[in-house]
């Protein structure tokens, strides 16, 4: 790994032609081992043109190589040259270990091209080879949620989570589950699943989703604590404010409704949504001057923003 190592090095210290120099020795003169490692290491650090050098050298030695393909596939579907991955996937003979990973990088690039159903089939063709390999349900779990197919994509997810597996590339399952079963309506199951998330890994995202769900199910207090529990993750979490301030309002708790919305304009005093939401919270509660303020920020943010100029309408109206 001297050669490789070494330009590596180089780069870190951002010496391009001392780089460049332990490249072409790596070329030259490394080890099939070290070409290639080194070709992951540079596609990780977006070096494309070199990392495709390196596997095209490697190509010219084990052309028929299905790992080598697939990488290279990689390489060229970074560098948006479609029809050039498609060419080293289709060159992966069936009986190849890479096989089935070329039909899921396959599969995404169908899915690229809106050709779902030629997706489905190449993810499907994958499953039938590897029936129990977690991957393949998880990547069948994130094309039926992309797909709004979300009965299928929960028992794909389901299917990851048999095989003892929570968490692949970054993705909680639980959440994914509750993310499909939010998006069918099924807000009680889904709430279970977000807080099953949450014991796994408390994060931005998922106690959104579990503040949005419980807000939707009528579950205001629910929503509330974890909403606010966001808010103390990511106050700049801005669209949390809306949904915080309405579960408060209809928890019967105008005061800290209006406050949430307050607290949200101090994270983001340039959006106009949540100007129109506190003026509409205000007027409700008769507090016309402050209302007024609020729809007017929000006019001042947008002249053309019809409905808060149709809320000061209301106003004028009522003052004569």
């Amino acid at each position: 790994m001297k050669f490789a190592e070494q330009m590596l090095a180089a780069l870190e210290q951002e010496n391009l032609p001392e780089a460049q120099k332990y490249f072409k020795q790596t070329l030259q003169d490394g080890t099939d081992e070290e070409q290639y490692w080194l070709a992951e290491q540079l596609m990780q650090l977006g070096f494309l043109e070199e990392a495709e050098d390196l596997y095209e050298l490697l190509l010219a030695k084990y052309k028929d190589e299905g790992e080598l393909l697939v990488r290279a596939a990689e390489v060229a579907i970074e560098k948006d040259d479609i029809e050039g991955a498609m060419a080293y996937l289709e060159q992966v003979n069936a009986q190849d270990e890479a096989y089935p990973e070329s039909l899921l990088v396959l599969a995404d690039l169908y899915q690229m091209q809106g050709l779902f159903e030629v997706t489905e089939a190449k993810l499907q063709q994958a499953k039938s080879l590897l029936p129990n390999e977690a991957v393949i349900d998880f990547a069948l779990g994130e094309f039926y949620l992309s797909t709004a197919r979300f009965a299928s994509a929960v028992q794909s997810y389901q299917a990851v989570l048999d095989a003892g597996v929570t968490e692949i590339a970054g993705s909680q399952i639980f959440e994914r589950i509750a993310e499909s079963l939010a998006s069918s309506g099924s807000f009680e199951e889904a709430i279970r699943y977000y807080e099953m998330a949450i014991v796994e890994q408390e994060d931005v995202n998922t106690l959104f989703g579990l503040g949005l769900t419980s807000f939707q199910a009528k579950d205001y207090t629910k929503a509330i604590s974890a909403l606010e529990r966001l808010k103390e993750h990511d106050p700049g979490f801005t669209t949390l404010y809306t949904y915080l301030a309405k579960s408060y309002e209809e928890n019967g708790e105008q005061e800290k409704a209006l406050e949430a919305l307050v607290d949200g304009l101090k994270q983001d005093e340039f959006n106009k949504e949540l100007f129109l939401e506190a003026g509409k919270l205000a007027w409700k509660n008769d507090r016309v001057a402050d209302a007024e303020h609020y729809f007017r920020q929000a006019i001042a943010l947008d002249p053309e923003f019809i409905e808060a100029i149709l809320e000061v309408n209301k106003i004028l109206l009522k003052k004569g």
